[in-house]
């Protein structure tokens, strides 16, 4: 059998976060105590998730490329012996600054071959694990090409009260205007490419641009925003994302029971 993924360099981060939303994902599968369950590792968020939501009495953790494997190992060993709180930062949660104190903090207590590793991914992405994706580079690029009132418009998607005051808002500010054209050239086939490699789209049946903007419209019309993981992460990147809105795995409640 032929894989795409056969012919795709492995050599770095390409998710740093999971895009399948976890409750969704376990909802559907509802693992038993007697159940393994087997998860592609990604990020390592549903590996975590399964492991906290879930009674299954083993869960495994596979993927193709061995640095995002790398990725789950050094979150499981910072979960098992750095500091409260340290993980959360070097994520990007709390701002770049947090990130680099974290750093300093950790760095001398990891092993030498996860000090090696990490050490230059987190001097190229002062912004956090999180941010140090292949795809979540590219996304997070979107917002600063944008004009500053375009900007504002989309945080104030956050202050709507409801979904049909969102929804409103969304049709009258962006929907039909520059900022619908630079959604859909941004994340167009060819230049969404340099977030996701272009082998994997060849079996799309649909133009990326604009069905990527049809979900985000659609999504404005039928859940609000401001609570969607997602979608804050997508525009506005980890930095002070809410608290209830994080991963389970990544909520500061659950850091002792995993």
């Amino acid at each position: 059998m032929h894989s795409e993924f056969a012919s795709v360099s492995l050599d770095r981060i390409r998710y740093a976060v999971v895009w399948e939303h976890s409750p969704a994902l376990l909802a559907a599968l509802r693992p038993r105590p007697t159940d393994e369950v087997l998860v592609v590792t990604s990020a390592g968020c549903n590996v975590l998730n399964t492991l906290l939501l879930t009674p299954a009495r083993r869960v495994t953790a596979i993927d193709l490329n061995p640095t995002q494997n790398a990725l789950l190992h050094l979150k499981t060993y910072l979960l098992e012996h750095a500091p409260p709180g340290a993980l959360r930062a070097l994520l990007g949660l709390e701002g770049p600054v947090a990130v680099a104190a974290a750093w300093r903090q950790v760095s001398p207590q990891l092993p030498a071959a996860l000090r090696l590793a990490w050490a230059p991914v987190l001097g190229q992405h002062p912004g956090g694990l999180l941010t140090a994706g292949q795809l979540e580079t590219y996304l997070l690029g979107f917002l600063p090409t944008l004009a500053p009132a375009v900007q504002r418009h989309l945080r104030a998607l956050l202050a709507c009260p409801t979904v049909a005051a969102q929804h409103a808002y969304f049709e009258r500010h962006l929907h039909g205007t520059c900022f619908q054209d630079a959604f859909e050239a941004y994340f167009s086939d060819t230049r969404l490419s340099q977030g996701r490699d272009p082998r994997l789209f060849r079996y799309a049946g649909a133009p990326g641009g604009p069905t990527f903007y049809a979900r985000l419209r659609q999504q404005a019309a039928t859940e609000r925003l401001a609570e969607n993981f997602f979608f804050r992460f997508f525009f506005f990147g980890p930095a002070g994302l809410p608290e209830a809105l994080l991963p389970p795995c990544y909520q500061t409640r659950h850091a002792g029971q995993l």
